[in-house]
């Protein structure tokens, strides 16, 4: 049952001081119980990871990433997140309006995204 995930799916940003822009991510279920995380810092490279849960944990499963040359302001959040979830993601865990990603000691926390367009 992977819904046990339950209420990380959707649309999610975050906000660091070193960034003038949130950097953007959308969560989505799709069939077959495999995850998609795509994510992107606004003006800057579109990262897809997919993953699957797999005896209680996630499972990078792909990760993909645009070859475009960012704006310099958004470089530093971008490299960050795509070193990130390119090796995947470990835990996923919802709190209230807030999402916590984490991997070995690195961690961000996501907050629900309300300007997204429904």
């Amino acid at each position: 049952n992977n819904r046990d995930m339950g209420g990380i799916e959707g649309d999610w940003e975050l906000r660091v001081e070193m960034c003038p822009v949130p950097a953007k991510l959308t969560i989505k279920c799709l069939m077959g119980g495999t995850w998609m995380l795509a994510c992107m810092v606004p003006k800057g490279n579109m990262m897809q990871c997919m993953m699957k849960k797999v005896d209680g944990r996630l499972e990078l499963l792909k990760f993909a990433i645009t070859k475009r040359l960012p704006p310099v302001e958004i470089i530093e959040l971008e490299s960050e997140l795509a070193d990130f979830f390119s090796v995947g993601v470990e835990t996923i865990v919802r709190e209230g309006d807030n999402l916590r990603l984490s991997r070995k000691g690195t961690e961000y926390l996501f907050s629900v995204d309300k300007n997204v367009k429904k």
